[in-house]
C-alpha cells in the first residue's frame, strides 16, 4: 500500500510543473496563428473588462473561454508583452500538470489501488502534448478539464441520483468551458446513463429510474429551451466545431482520419496501453454488479469512440494531416484503462484476443506520418524516432522495407502474448510493475525529446527580436488609444506574418481595420474602413495613433506624423479625421501591375503635389511609366529586380482627385511571359 498518496500526487504535480516552466521560459514567440492571437485578445478583454468575451464582441469564438480566463490575471498584472507571455505559459504548464489529479482519482475509483492510480496519473502528464503549455491555445487547460469531465461522468454513472447528476453535469460543463470540442462529453454522459439505467429499469421500473434523474433531465430540457428561446446558434456555443455537425454525419474520410489519429496517439502512448485498455473495457462492460468498474469502462469506451469520430470529422472538413492535438485526450483514457487491466484480476483470453486483433489491425492499416517538430501535432517530433527505430529493428530480421506501424503491430501482439503468459511464472503485481515502468520511461523519454525539439525551433530568436516585442506599446503615451490599418507589404505570406506580429506583440492595439474589399490577411477580427474615391476620406477609421504599412502601396495617409517603425510597420499619429493622400487601384491592394496593364493612381488633396512611385520589374525586363501628370517622363526600361523611381506632378482639388496611370508595357525585346511590375512605395509631397 502506498503511504500518503496525496503527497505523492502533490510532488508529481510540482515536478511536472517545474519541468514545464523550465521549458516555456525558453520560448519567445507564438506557434499557432491566428488562434493564439484570438486567445491573447480574449485574455486581454477579460483582464480589462472583468467579464468574458460575449457574442458580438471582437474575437469572440465560443463559450469555451476557460483558457483565456485562467491566464487573464497575467495580462492584468504584468504589462510588458514578453513577461505576460512567460507568466501565461507558466500558468498553462501548471494547469496541464494538474491533470494527474483527476486521472489519479478516476483510476483510484476503478482499481482501488493507489500505486496503479499514481502510474496512470504520471503517464498522463508524461506525454508530448505537454509541449502545448508553451502556447496560448486551449489545450493546456482543456486536457485537465477533459479528465475532470470523464471523472464526473464515471461518478454520475456509478452512483446514479441527483447528486451524481450534478457531479456529471459540472464535469461536462467544466470541459466545455475549456474547449468546445469537448461538448461531445454531454453525449457520453447521456448515453452512459441511458445504458446503465436501462439495465436498472428491468428490476426497479422506469418510473423509479426517471425520478432518480430529474436533475439531469431538467438540465437538458432547460438547455434546449434556452437555445430555442434565445435563438442561439450552434456556432455561438461551440465555434468551429459546428463543422462536425454539418452535412453528412460521417463525411467521406472520417473513419480513415480517425484511425490515423488514434494510431498516432496510441504510438505516442507506447502502443501497448491501447489493447490493454480496450481488453479491460470489454471485460468491465460485463460487470454491472461492480458499479465503479462498469461505469469506468462505459465512460472510457464511449468517450474514446466519440472523441475519435469528432476529431476525424473535424480533420476532414477543417484540418489535414495527423494533427494529434485534436485527439490527445485519449491518452489519459488509455493509461487509466491500462492501469485497470494490470490491476483488476487477470485479463480474459477472449477480451485480450479481440482487443489485440483490433489494435493490430488499426496499426497495420495506418501510416505513420513523419513531420518536422510542430505544435500543430506535438506527437510528430518523436514519430521520427519511432519510424527510424522500427525500420532498424525490421532490418535486423532481414526486412528492408518494413512499414513502421506494421512493426509496432507485431510488437504489440508479442507483448500482449507475454503479458497473458507471464502471470503463470510471476506475480500479477510484478508484471504490472515491469509494464508500468516501461510505459512511463517511454513517455518520459518522448516528452523530454519533444520539449527539446520544440524549444529548438525558437532557439534562434535574436536579442533584437525579443527587444522589439511591444515596440509600439512603448511609443504610445499611456492611455492613448492605438489601432491598426492592415494593408499589403511585400507579398501575401509576409503581409500575413507581419501583421500577426504587430498585433500579437503590441497589446495596446485596440481595433484592427481593413479597407472594404481588401484581404484581411488572416486577422481573426477586424472592422471595415471605406475610402471615399472623390475626397479621400477614410470613413470608419479613427484618427490618432495608428499602425500602418511603412511603405504603403494601396492607400497612404495624408498628414500622418511618423512616431516609430519596426520592419514593415510604422506607428503614426493621424489627424482626427483620417484622409488618404493617394490610392493605387490594383487587385487586392498588392501594387502588382501585370504586363500590358495599367493601374489608376488617385492623388487627393488640394494644390500642386509631387508624386514618386518606386517600382521593380519581376520575372523579366519591362517598360514602366507614370502617365497623366504634369512633368511625366517617357516610359523607362527596367532591368529585372532593380528598383527605379517614377516621378510626376499632380494638381488635385478638395472635391476631385488628380488621376494618373501606372503603366507596365513590353520592352523592345526580351519580354518574359508573366512578368509583373511591383510597386514598392508611393510618396506624395508638396
Amino acid at each position: 500500500m502506498l503511504r500518503s498518496p496525496a503527497l505523492w500526487l502533490l510532488a508529481l504535480t510540482a515536478v511536472v510543473a517545474a519541468a514545464g516552466v523550465n521549458y516555456v521560459l525558453k520560448l519567445k514567440s507564438y506557434f499557432i496563428m491566428p488562434d493564439e492571437l484570438t486567445y491573447e485578445r480574449g485574455a486581454l478583454h477579460i483582464a480589462s473588462t472583468g467579464r468574458p468575451v460575449l457574442p458580438g464582441d471582437p474575437y469572440y469564438q465560443s463559450i469555451s473561454e476557460l483558457g483565456s480566463l485562467v491566464v487573464a490575471p497575467a495580462w492584468a498584472l504584468v504589462h510588458p508583452v514578453g513577461r505576460a507571455l512567460d507568466v501565461s505559459h507558466a500558468i498553462n504548464a501548471l494547469a496541464f500538470s494538474t491533470s494527474c489529479v483527476p486521472v489519479f482519482l478516476l483510476a483510484r475509483r476503478i482499481t482501488r489501488d493507489a500505486v496503479a492510480s499514481l502510474f496512470a496519473a504520471a503517464c498522463s502528464v508524461a506525454v508530448p502534448w505537454f509541449a502545448m503549455s508553451g502556447t496560448l491555445m486551449t489545450e493546456p487547460v482543456a486536457y485537465p478539464a477533459f479528465c475532470w469531465g470523464v471523472l464526473g461522468i464515471q461518478r454520475a454513472v456509478a452512483e446514479p441520483g441527483s447528486r451524481g447528476d450534478v457531479v456529471g453535469i459540472l464535469g461536462v460543463g467544466l470541459a466545455v468551458a475549456a474547449r468546445s470540442q469537448l461538448a461531445v462529453l454531454g453525449i457520453v454522459l447521456a448515453v452512459s446513463m441511458l445504458v446503465r439505467e436501462s439495465l436498472a429499469a428491468r428490476s426497479e421500473g422506469l418510473a423509479v429510474v426517471t425520478r432518480r434523474h430529474a436533475v439531469l433531465i431538467g438540465m437538458f430540457a432547460l438547455a434546449v429551451l434556452y437555445v430555442l428561446v434565445r435563438g442561439t446558434s450552434a456556432r455561438d456555443i461551440v465555434g468551429d466545431y459546428t463543422i462536425t455537425a454539418q452535412g453528412e454525419v460521417l463525411p467521406g474520410g472520417t473513419l480513415a482520419y480517425a484511425r490515423a489519429l488514434v494510431t498516432s496517439v496510441s504510438i505516442a502512448c507506447a502502443a501497448l496501453p491501447l489493447p490493454l485498455a480496450l481488453a479491460w473495457a470489454l471485460g468491465g462492460l460485463r460487470r454491472p454488479s461492480r458499479p465503479d468498474v462498469f461505469a469506468g469502462a462505459l465512460a472510457l469506451l464511449l468517450a474514446g469512440v466519440v472523441m475519435a469520430v469528432v476529431a476525424g470529422a473535424f480533420s476532414v472538413r477543417f484540418a489535414s494531416g495527423q494533427n494529434d492535438r485534436y485527439i490527445s485526450y485519449l491518452a489519459p483514457l488509455l493509461f487509466t484503462g491500462a492501469a485497470a487491466a494490470l490491476t483488476i484480476g487477470p485479463l480474459r483470453i477472449v477480451d485480450a484476443a479481440v482487443a489485440g486483433a483490433a489494435s493490430a489491425w488499426l496499426l497495420w492499416t495506418s501510416t505513420l506520418a513523419v513531420q518536422v517538430p510542430s505544435l500543430t501535432s506535438p506527437g510528430a517530433a518523436f514519430r521520427t524516432v519511432v519510424d527510424g527505430r522500427t525500420r532498424l529493428l525490421a532490418g535486423w530480421f532481414g526486412v528492408s522495407d518494413a512499414k513502421p506501424t506494421a512493426v509496432v503491430a507485431v510488437l504489440v501482439l508479442l507483448a500482449l502474448g507475454v503479458l497473458l503468459l507471464a502471470p503463470r511464472r510471476l506475480s500479477a503485481r510484478a508484471v504490472g510493475a515491469v509494464v508500468g515502468t516501461g510505459v512511463l520511461l517511454f513517455g518520459l523519454t518522448e516528452t523530454a525529446y519533444t520539449l527539446k525539439k520544440i524549444s529548438d525551433t525558437q532557439a534562434g530568436a535574436s536579442p533584437e527580436f525579443v527587444a522589439g516585442r511591444g515596440w509600439a506599446d512603448r511609443a504610445v503615451p499611456d492611455g492613448a488609444p492605438l489601432h491598426a490599418l492592415v494593408s499589403f507589404v511585400s507579398d501575401t505570406p509576409t503581409t500575413t506574418a507581419t501583421w500577426w506580429d504587430a498585433m500579437f506583440y503590441n497589446r495596446e492595439v485596440d481595433s484592427t481595420y481593413v479597407l472594404r474589399g481588401m484581404p484581411f490577411y488572416e486577422q481573426p477580427s477586424y472592422l471595415d474602413a471605406k475610402l471615399d474615391p472623390r475626397t479621400g476620406a477614410l470613413d470608419g477609421l479613427p484618427g490618432g495613433y495608428l499602425l500602418v504599412a511603412a511603405q504603403p502601396v494601396h492607400v497612404g495617409l495624408a498628414g500622418a506624423r511618423p512616431i516609430a517603425q519596426l520592419g514593415a510597420v510604422a506607428l503614426v499619429q493621424a489627424p482626427l479625421r483620417p484622409r488618404a493622400a493617394f490610392s493605387l487601384d490594383v487587385a487586392d491592394g498588392t501594387g502588382l501591375v501585370p504586363m500590358d496593364k495599367r493601374a489608376r493612381l488617385r492623388v487627393f488633396g488640394a494644390g500642386e503635389q509631387r508624386v514618386a512611385v518606386t517600382v521593380v520589374a519581376r520575372g523579366g525586363p519591362m517598360r514602366a511609366a507614370l502617365d497623366g501628370g504634369r512633368g511625366s517622363r517617357p516610359a523607362r526600361t527596367l532591368a529585372p529586380d532593380t528598383p527605379a523611381t517614377l516621378r510626376a506632378s499632380a494638381r488635385p482639388s478638395a472635391s476631385r482627385p488628380a488621376t494618373l496611370a501606372l503603366v507596365a508595357s513590353r520592352p523592345a525585346s526580351g519580354a518574359a511571359k508573366g512578368a509583373t511590375l511591383q510597386t514598392l512605395d508611393v510618396s506624395i509631397g508638396h
